[in-house]
């Protein structure tokens, strides 16, 4: 029975894991999630075309374990607003899941104030950072690569 209950355990834990990923929070948490039904490779190309071809966004630092962390600036109007978001998983997952990919908005910040994580972040705050960041990212994603979010 003790050890049935420790395979239960670790099951439970494993799922749990399972679903942090998949729904881009984990220890992390989130501004937001999207999902995509491309692989991490293909997702992360897609931005990085996006970062280089619009002048208004730069690439500030990569960062975190394997790169999965990035930093970016827009310059929109007269603000700078500034984004760190991951894409969710490590290596071992994403060559399992060659056709998964999730990117979650970790913090924003707008002109000189402190970056914001989900605890510390006001709901209106939020609203406008993911405007913001859909505007940019997620709708030319969808507009110009015909790369759709699967869930949100």
């Amino acid at each position: 029975m003790k050890y049935l209950a420790i395979l239960f355990f670790l099951g439970l834990f494993g799922s749990c894991e399972l679903f942090s990923i998949l729904n881009g929070s984990g220890t992390h948490g989130s501004l937001t999630s999207y999902s995509y039904s491309v692989s991490k490779d293909s997702l992360e190309a897609a931005i990085n075309l996006i970062i280089e071809n619009d002048e208004k966004i730069i690439r500030l630092k990569r960062d975190g374990r394997e790169g999965t962390y990035v930093k970016v600036e827009i310059k929109n109007n007269y603000t700078s607003h500034f984004f760190i978001f991951r894409y969710a998983g490590d290596n071992e997952y994403w060559q399992s899941n060659p056709h998964s990919s999730h990117i979650s908005i970790t913090a924003a910040r707008s002109g000189t104030n402190e970056y914001k994580s989900e605890r510390d972040i006001s709901r209106k705050e939020k609203e406008e950072a993911i405007k913001l960041f859909e505007e940019y990212f997620t709708n030319v994603l969808k507009e110009q690569m015909n790369l759709i979010p699967i869930r949100k």
